[in-house]
């Protein structure tokens, strides 16, 4: 990896403002990496897709041979040892296809945007770690607007750290509980 680039890792829990915080960044020139959608990407892969069927069952399979997201996120949101299981398989995959992006990057700013940039094994590549934290009654509000049930926002909830497991890691906090405006604001600031 080459030194020059300029890594900074977007964390925090669901629902806490990340893809915004990513989205002022990438406009104001940044190239952004969302392991979430690395993640989609590592579950299309033929190795990852038969780990998965042998632990979790065909049932995860749409009749297209892909992978059911939202009938695996049942299974295994609110079951930490069959999200474990899960991670144990799709983390170092992400990893890999993340890593891959930083180095075929001509940008030199670069911006990770992942909720468990830690469990994935990223922070170690990023030269800061930026939190962007919420109130949960915000964060569930966020996540009732966009469709989600409360008995599965609750368990998505449980099943990430706590605030406090967060802010060990980051270099700097950005609490979003105002207006979008609000927020890019702050963001702003920061990049000065």
């Amino acid at each position: 990896m080459k030194r020059d680039k300029i890594i900074l890792g977007i964390t925090g829990p669901i629902a806490c403002g990340k893809n915004e915080v990513c989205g002022i960044l990438r406009r104001s020139g940044a190239f952004t990496i969302d392991a979430d959608r690395a993640g989609h990407e590592v579950l299309r892969q033929r190795a990852v897709k038969n780990k998965l069927t042998t632990i979790f069952g065909g049932e995860i399979l749409d009749k297209g041979g892909e992978i059911r997201r939202n009938i695996l996120g049942t299974i295994v949101f609110g079951n930490k040892k069959l999200l474990l299981k899960l991670n144990r398989i799709t983390h170092p995959a992400i990893l890999k296809e993340v890593v891959k992006k930083i180095k075929n990057t001509k940008k030199r700013r670069i911006v990770i945007n992942a909720a468990v940039l830690k469990e994935i094994g990223l922070a170690k590549y990023c030269g800061q770690i930026w939190l962007v934290a919420s109130s949960r009654a915000n964060r569930i509000k966020r996540l009732l607007s966009k469709g989600f049930d409360r008995k599965e926002i609750l368990a998505r909830i449980a099943s990430q750290r706590s605030l406090a497991g967060y802010k060990k890691e980051a270099d700097l906090i950005i609490k979003n509980n105002g207006s979008k405006s609000a927020l890019a604001k702050k963001v702003e600031r920061y990049l000065e």
